[in-house]
């Protein structure tokens, strides 16, 4: 490999194990025998759930094992994102044939304010400033003419994100059902990635888990990783190497 002049071992940690290392680290006090976690990852272009249990191993330290197939999704943020033009073009017939350059103003004005969104409510996208000297879109619906802006309802939006939190609530559900082991499981549910930090997304699959939450599912309780995402995953990387908890 090149830059390296000797033989070195690379060990390689999926996200979702690095951002329980990470978790786990900072909340040893409460792990116990038998304590079941569900990881979602949801980043920017893919959602990673899996889950596992703790054990004490033969030297009596805590250890997971996966108890369930991950799964892996293509409903990150960027989904979002297309879902979000996919609905414009269709709204604003006229942004199908804009520049590749204005497509991509447009949509990082739509993402500013998708990552600070909060609950259920629509958003004003500022398109005027983004698409100067493209055809106007005089008569399309939600256009304001003399602003320049496209009113998003909050139907639009809760279509923007309708794929990425229908498809990770399915996912978290068929994992908690293989993950299952008595009538009575408790799991904790921990968010990770940046499109955990997401309000929006993180309600609305937490308020669908509890709406279809298995009937073998005593309790769900729901938590954050501590750090930013980006240095979570990047410490429990870390932690991986030097204390690898997960059990192979």
């Amino acid at each position: 490999m090149a830059g390296f002049h000797d033989e070195v071992e690379l060990k390689f940690a999926a996200e979702g194990e690095a951002n329980l290392h990470a978790w786990a680290h900072n909340n040893f006090a409460r792990i116990h025998q038998g304590l079941k976690v569900v990881v979602i990852d949801a980043g920017g272009g893919t959602v990673d759930v899996s889950a596992y249990c703790a054990r004490h191993d033969e030297a009596q330290r805590l250890v997971f094992d996966e108890i369930a197939p991950a799964g892996c999704l293509r409903a990150g943020s960027t989904t979002i994102d297309e879902q979000f033009w996919d609905l414009a073009t269709k709204k604003l017939p006229s942004l199908r044939g804009v520049a590749r350059a204005r497509k991509d103003k447009v949509v990082k004005k739509w993402s500013a304010f998708k990552r600070r969104l909060k609950g259920k409510k629509g958003c004003v996208v500022p398109l005027q400033e983004c698409l100067h000297g493209e055809p106007a879109m005089y008569g399309a619906e939600g256009f304001d003419t003399k602003n320049g802006t496209w009113m998003m309802t909050k139907e639009d939006v809760a279509h923007a994100f309708e794929h990425s939190v229908e498809s990770t609530t399915a996912t978290v559900i068929n994992t908690l059902r293989a993950a299952c082991s008595s009538g009575a499981d408790s799991f904790d549910i921990l968010f990770a990635g940046g499109l955990s930090e997401n309000d929006y997304f993180r309600s609305e699959v937490q308020a669908r888990l509890k709406a279809r939450k298995p009937c073998n599912v005593k309790e769900l309780r729901y938590e954050r990783v501590e750090a930013p995402y980006h240095k979570s995953v990047a410490e429990g990387a870390v932690l991986c190497a030097v204390d690898n908890i997960i059990a192979r």
